[in-house]
């Protein structure tokens, strides 16, 4: 990653949309990563699409290490991976 999962808040911008509008921020982070959001089903569909996101910048990681990141710190690994795709031109 280009950017550590505890550097959330390094940019407020992104950080008080995720915090207040996390939709909005998850619709925009799927459609980058060209994924279909299941609105209902989203906290289901984080770790995959954190390991997408990973393989697809060959991001050393796990599984393990993308469901942990997302189901503990939600909000820091959506501001992540949105971070992310920001960097690599997406």
């Amino acid at each position: 990653w280009t950017q550590q999962l505890h550097q959330c808040c390094d940019n407020t911008e992104i950080c008080c949309l995720v915090c207040w509008c996390c939709p909005c921020t998850l619709y925009k982070i799927y459609d980058r990563a060209d994924e279909d959001l299941l609105t209902c089903c989203w906290p289901m569909t984080l770790w995959p699409l954190r390991t997408k996101i990973r393989t697809l910048f060959r991001i050393r990681g796990s599984v393990c290490g993308d469901c942990l990141a997302v189901y503990c710190c939600p909000c820091c690994a959506i501001i992540q991976m949105h971070r992310e795709l920001t960097q690599q031109g997406l």
